[in-house]
């Protein structure tokens, strides 16, 4: 994967400030990046009390899960639960706690 497109998964679906132009892409990226989020805290068993931030920062800092955030983010764009699921599925847990 080269670095350009890790970049691009980085700011589309975890930056802290959204791109897009109207208020509702902004909504929708939001539930998006909140969706993931709380996908990742359940399938790794994170405790609420760790911040979302947080997890942003270990998950997109772990060179072997960017390929599987960015296929998670595009299946749920697409409405693919099957390959979304089996995308996060596939994500190594870090030691977060």
């Amino acid at each position: 994967m080269s670095v350009k497109a890790i970049l691009y998964v980085a700011l589309s679906v975890f930056s802290g400030h959204c791109l897009a132009g109207s208020p509702y892409d902004n909504l929708a990226f939001a539930l998006k990046q909140q969706q993931i989020i709380n996908d990742l805290r359940q399938h790794c068993n994170i405790d609420k009390s760790v911040p979302d931030e947080k997890i942003r920062t270990v998950f997109l800092n772990s060179k072997p899960n960017q390929e599987s955030i960015m296929l998670a983010a595009q299946a749920y764009d697409k409405k693919d639960q099957q390959r979304y699921a089996s995308s996060i599925e596939s994500i190594r847990c870090p030691g977060l706690k």
